[in-house]
């Protein structure tokens, strides 16, 4: 009976943690597609391109203040959780680190800002944005996943962002008010951030200290490689609408964000499957290799069926769905969403192979080949596709990207691992 209990309760963990997970990820993206079909009738597609510009702007300074810590750290605290002290410097050092980072951030902010007339005509848009960094920066989202307890946090973000889909049917009324809405954006990261750091504090008794500098260098080094995968991922994602917005116009960036937002919002329960599984299979190859590899290809087969399912629908009902949500100022996304349907089955191979094989097996340098070729391929490819295609260039970019990514972290992981050493479908 005691045996039962004993192989019954990391499951029930992972249950847990994932119903929380899956509550905060609806929470981040559920919440901006219901508010999606009335921000992109009231603000329209240039002004409604014209705040994704920014946040794709924004985007690259949450990656800085990132640096790769969301995985590094994740995988220490799952380690050491039982060790207080561990943990305290662990968290001090991160933090001091993001503070750093954000400083960095908020400095190349307003340089650019300043210079370029690209941004200065529109300079509060973003300015304003840099809330979002802020937020970000606050928020140890590692910590709780590290430890698997994210109802405090699930629980804090879905409050914050139910008030934050209430201002924005209230504030936000006509093509002027497109101020505002990042304004309520970066206002909600900032109180998620805070209460994020508190409930840290209070309930987890996480003590901020200042630690060693031998400390943070340790952290620097240990993220520097998944840093640099993360920024090579924003060159086919982030990147890519970024270029739409500079070689285009706001309104191009409008029809490609809105389709986006859709494909985001189905895939979501992927990266969520990701994110709960994470600490576990980490402690699974503390105690087993093959117990791991055992673990990985079950997911593997689940996830592809799962994502599978997810991308055709995406591409059958394009158009319905594009109408439904859009309206019919969207007709051009409509193309762009059936591009971008084949993403969730391609990413969930790509999640698996490097998030949750590479980098529990500490093969970083893979994991940033991986991303680092399909990054730069990219945006090369963007350079040339999206002048001519537009957003449709921009879908085109991502997918093609996408497919480099999978391909890659699948050889990695047949040439390291035995994941493929017999059959598992």
């Amino acid at each position: 009976m005691l045996n039962i209990k004993k192989n019954i309760e990391p499951y029930r963990t992972l249950v847990k943690n994932f119903t929380s997970l899956s509550i905060l990820q609806i929470t981040n993206y559920l919440f901006p597609l219901i508010t999606l079909p009335y921000l992109v009738r009231v603000l329209g597609p240039e002004k409604y391109g014209l705040v994704n510009f920014a946040m794709a702007f924004v985007a690259y300074f949450v990656t800085i203040s990132d640096y790769g810590f969301n995985l590094s750290v994740t995988k220490q605290i799952s380690i050491f959780r039982a060790d207080k002290q561990k943990i305290n410097e662990i968290f001090s050092s991160v933090i001091i680190s993001k503070f750093l980072y954000s400083i960095i951030s908020l400095v190349i902010l307003l340089a650019i800002t300043i210079s370029f007339n690209r941004f200065s005509a529109d300079s509060n848009v973003f300015l304003f944005s840099f809330g979002i960094v802020i937020g970000n920066t606050l928020f140890p989202i590692w910590f709780y996943q590290g430890i698997e307890e994210m109802k405090f946090i699930t629980i804090i973000t879905f409050i914050c962002r139910s008030i934050g889909t209430v201002m924005i049917f209230l504030i936000i009324n006509d093509v002027n008010d497109y101020l505002q809405l990042v304004m309520i954006y970066s206002s909600i990261a900032i109180v998620i951030g805070i209460a994020g750091l508190t409930v840290a504090i209070q309930k987890f008794k996480v003590l901020i200290v200042f630690p060693k500098l031998s400390s943070v260098r340790f952290q620097i080094k240990e993220g520097f490689q998944i840093f640099i995968s993360i920024a090579a991922i924003n060159l086919y994602s982030t990147t890519n609408i970024f270029l739409l917005g500079l070689l285009v116009n706001d309104t191009a960036v409008g029809y490609f964000a809105a389709a986006d937002k859709i494909r985001t919002a189905a895939q979501n329960i992927l990266p969520t499957i990701s994110q709960t599984v994470f600490p576990h299979i980490n402690k699974l190859l503390n105690e087993s290799y093959d117990k791991f590899i055992a673990f990985n290809r079950n997911l593997l087969k689940y996830q592809s069926i799962i994502s599978l399912f997810i991308s055709l629908v995406l591409f059958m009902f394009a158009e319905e769905i594009v109408n439904l949500i859009l309206g019919n100022q969207f007709p051009e996304s409509i193309l762009v969403l059936k591009i971008l349907s084949i993403l969730p089955f391609l990413s969930s191979f790509t999640t698996i192979f490097a998030v949750n094989t590479l980098i529990p097996l500490d093969l970083k340098n893979e994991f940033m080949k991986t991303f680092l070729i399909a990054g730069v391929f990219s945006f090369a490819s963007a350079l040339f596709l999206v002048p001519v295609y537009k957003q449709f260039g921009t879908a085109i970019a991502f997918v093609l990207a996408e497919v480099i990514a999978a391909f890659l972290s699948f050889s990695y992981v047949k040439r390291k691992t035995n994941l493929f050493a017999r059959k598992w479908i």
